[in-house]
């Protein structure tokens, strides 16, 4: 990660995403869906809509969502491929997305670990989230509970392996070209975290041009996200609050494995504002000072 060492480099990525004209609202396709993909940070192999929902794992880390809500709800077996292939209440205004050599298929097992002991970056994260998106007090025991199952589904990852669950998020829409590679190698140096409900990242501009940018951004739509939870129709109150917070679990704590004990990575949010978006630096000793 040669390229961190460069604090021009991720000067310019940072002054890039800090501009409100490198955002915009999410796009649709021919059938009028939105795209939900990954929140790796390169160019993807294909021809489509280049401002989607971003969440990590995408298709792959919904999966594993739905899996932990029905560990949560009472079943034994932990089965992200049966989940995503049988569950009906997939919102179909979304395409639902992953790409090849997922990462975050690869680390789902220090994911969960994360969940199950989580770092005071990762703890700082969740409170900080808890009280942006919750009342007072809000949701901390279905948070409780998917920490309690994450142990569960742990020791079994070796049979989630053998099933190929990047083969189930393609399934899910056989006329659509919903799994890509992943263009060059990743060099991200910033992580976002997007709380505005309508507008992504425009990720194709920061490999355009003449100077194309050498560090990349992560970058997760976390309210988008959150909200496709609480408005997916047929979806039982209890189920709805779990997978909320198997959400937003796994969204901290994919930043506590990816960035947390690397102090050069530059962090950001995305806020809504009458002005339509603002970004900021989320400073690490604030995300910290959470923890206590």
């Amino acid at each position: 990660m040669a390229f961190l060492e460069n604090p021009f480099e991720q000067g310019r990525t940072v002054e890039f995403l800090f501009n409100p004209g490198n955002y915009g609202g999410f796009q649709l396709d021919s059938e009028h869906n939105r795209a939900l993909g990954c929140i790796d940070p390169r160019s993807e192999d294909r021809q489509r809509n280049k401002i989607i929902v971003q969440t990590p794992g995408g298709g792959v880390g919904i999966a594993h969502d739905i899996a932990l809500t029905k560990l949560a709800r009472g079943t034994d077996i932990y089965n992200p491929v049966a989940c995503i292939k049988d569950e009906p209440t997939l919102d179909t205004a979304y395409v639902i997305t992953a790409h090849k050599r997922c990462a975050y298929e690869a680390g789902t097992e220090k994911v969960l670990q994360e969940i199950i002991q989580p770092s005071d970056f990762t703890i700082g994260l969740l409170r900080r989230f808890q009280r942006r998106y919750y009342e007072v007090g809000g949701m901390r025991r279905e948070h409780r509970r998917i920490q309690e199952v994450a142990e569960k589904a742990l020791p079994q990852m070796d049979d989630v392996r053998r099933a190929n669950l990047i083969n189930a998020v393609d399934d899910l829409n056989p006329d659509k070209l919903t799994v890509a590679d992943m263009i060059g190698e990743n060099m991200a140096g910033v992580y976002t975290f997007n709380h505005h409900a309508n507008v992504g990242l425009d990720r194709e501009k920061m490999h355009r041009g003449s100077h194309k940018l050498v560090v990349q951004t992560y970058h997760d739509s976390l309210q988008a996200s959150l909200n496709l939870v609480w408005n997916t129709p047929g979806l039982p109150k209890g189920a709805r609050q779990l997978r909320a917070a198997a959400l937003l679990w796994r969204s901290v704590a994919t930043a506590g494995v990816l960035i947390g004990a690397d102090e050069r990575v530059k962090i950001l949010e995305v806020s809504p504002s009458s002005e339509g978006v603002v970004v900021e630096e989320l400073p690490r000793d604030v995300i910290l000072s959470g923890s206590k």
